[in-house]
């Protein structure tokens, strides 16, 4: 698609940045914008896709000073990280530059929001987490509670307790590592929530646009979630049977707290904008899986009362984006003990010769055949 580059938007963040010379001063936020002169036509089509994602829904404005417009959205994917493909485009600005382009209304202006936990150097190069901690304290490796890659960074560890090993164990991991790929393929996790109201300053709220997976999408994840945390326990056993077979204590602390989190998670309320609820995850997502008939014909334990009670105190589509915040804040911490255990697990069965699972991998058992060979690839990463 050909573009005016006068009338492309103005795109805008700021970054953190550590100057390694001087590591003691605080970081400082450095403004950039998008220097659109050097990027191809194909380069500009990514760049806008990444910045704007899907088509935009029409703008949704108030009808008068007493009324607001609100939209809570939860979306958990990193998709601005994207930009960082073209970072060698960016020039700094001065802080005020951006003040001044909406002023002018001349172009638009849209902001990319990098993750929190993405920084640089004052060469402009990236730095992780463990870096920065290590530059501002003189800490080698630092270990940091939550950060995969302050563990990773370590490498493999050797496994003990080999003759409690078996193929049960080996099954079990691997399942783990399955379902969870799983979930982070699936169209459940590719698709952000949203919620709009129209709000008078007398606090009357109306719906006005409500976007969430669909039934099919949560049906093809329900059934992991229900093995990472109701009586199957999966992922409480996991981190048990790691811990027992890993031999570096750094790792069995970092992952104990992990199962920890998980599970005051489970038995806890959500902390939710959309809506106060006093029930907890567990109880919420069991509300779904069994009184909306997902996983079974019928409820044996009131779930279904409890749904139909949770829906009428909290609005149809207030309760469904609940439950999803709910699942997501269980994954989050999954996905963070996931690649800790992922790299023992491959080395003790590869490298150290331990038994491998038997089981068949999911995406294995139901891949096509095209001709050549199955249709998709079996390793999840």
């Amino acid at each position: 698609m050909q573009h005016s580059r006068d009338q492309l938007p103005v795109i805008c963040c700021d970054i953190p940045c550590c100057d390694r010379g001087n590591p003691n001063t605080p970081l400082v936020r450095r403004s950039y914008t998008l220097d659109w002169r050097h990027i191809s036509a194909e380069g500009i089509d990514e760049v806008l896709a990444i910045v704007q994602g899907s088509p935009r829904r029409p703008q949704l404005l108030p009808s008068g000073p007493d009324e607001s417009i609100v939209t809570v959205s939860y979306d958990h994917r990193n998709a601005d990280m994207a930009i960082l493909k073209f970072r060698q485009h960016f020039v700094e600005v001065r802080p005020f530059h951006f003040a001044d382009v909406v002023e002018s209304g001349d172009r638009d202006v849209l902001w990319v929001g990098l993750p929190d936990n993405y920084y640089e150097n004052e060469c402009g190069e990236p730095i992780t987490l463990c870096e920065l901690i290590s530059l501002r304290h003189g800490v080698d490796n630092p270990i940091i509670v939550g950060d995969p890659k302050s563990i990773v960074r370590l490498g493999c560890c050797k496994p003990r307790d080999l003759p409690e090993w078996n193929k049960d164990t080996a099954n079990l991991i691997s399942q783990f590592l399955d379902i969870t790929g799983l979930i982070c393929m699936s169209d459940w996790y590719c698709t952000p929530c949203a919620l709009t109201n129209r709000v008078s300053r007398s606090g009357v709220k109306e719906l006005l646009d409500a976007r969430h997976p669909n039934h099919s999408a949560v049906m093809s994840v329900l059934p992991f979630f229900r093995q990472l945390h109701a009586s199957d326990k999966l992922f409480s056993t996991v981190t048990d049977r790691y811990m027992k077979h890993c031999s570096d204590g750094r790792k069995c602390d970092w992952i104990s707290e992990r199962k920890a989190t998980f599970s005051h998670l489970v038995d806890s309320p959500p902390s939710n904008p959309v809506a106060n609820v006093v029930e907890t995850r567990r109880q919420i997502i069991g509300m779904f899986m069994y009184g909306a008939g997902l996983l079974h014909s019928s409820s044996d334990h009131g779930q279904d009362a409890a749904l139909a009670k949770f829906v009428k105190d909290h609005d149809h589509y207030q309760a469904v984006i609940v439950l999803h915040a709910c699942l997501m804040d269980l994954l989050r911490v999954v996905m963070t003990a996931r690649p800790v255990i992922q790299q023992d697990f491959e080395y003790w069965i590869g490298k150290c010769g331990m038994e491998r699972p038997t089981r068949f991998a999911i995406r294995e058992l139901f891949a096509g055949y095209s001709g050549s060979g199955p249709t998709n690839e079996s390793n999840i990463k």
